[in-house]
């Protein structure tokens, strides 16, 4: 590719000023577009344990954040075919890749898994994402809370 090419193409992908990836321009399999500034995503699988264990996580928590909304999306379901590809087009909106999951976005991050407890932020290179411990993930929520009710 051209440095007018890349230019081109750097210039052609939408990005939030504080990083995050403009995933509300790619329409979701429900037909809207998603502002990642006020929506979590998860993407997972009903076969994983990790994913129902952050599916049951979520579940309890969701009330505590009221100015987000919490959207789930299962991928693993061959005949799940729109889903799989807003699960493609958001990983690489993010520069992320779809290898494993749950994978959740909250705001400018993307995280791979799920881990009941705490943990420090870890970057996984494999996955192009952060390890989603508990309280990272947590973190992730009261900070684009904060941000909202800023507003």
């Amino acid at each position: 590719m051209t440095v007018i090419g890349l230019i081109v193409l750097a210039l052609a992908t939408p990005v939030f000023a504080d990083g995050a990836a403009d995933t509300a321009q790619i329409p979701s399999p429900t037909g809207v577009a998603l502002d990642p500034q006020e929506t979590l995503i998860l993407f997972y699988s009903d076969a994983c344990p990790h994913c129902h264990n952050e599916l049951r996580w979520l579940a309890e928590i969701e009330d505590d954040f009221p100015n987000i909304s919490f959207q789930r999306f299962e991928i693993q379901v061959t005949d799940n075919r729109a889903n799989q590809e807003y699960f493609a087009a958001v990983m690489d909106a993010y520069d992320s890749n779809t290898r494993g999951w749950p994978r959740t976005v909250i705001g400018d991050r993307v995280f791979i898994g799920f881990d009941p407890g705490d943990g420090e932020e870890t970057w996984v290179d494999q996955f192009e994402a952060w390890v989603g411990y508990r309280n990272q993930l947590h973190d992730a929520l009261t900070a684009l809370q904060s941000q909202l009710t800023a507003e």
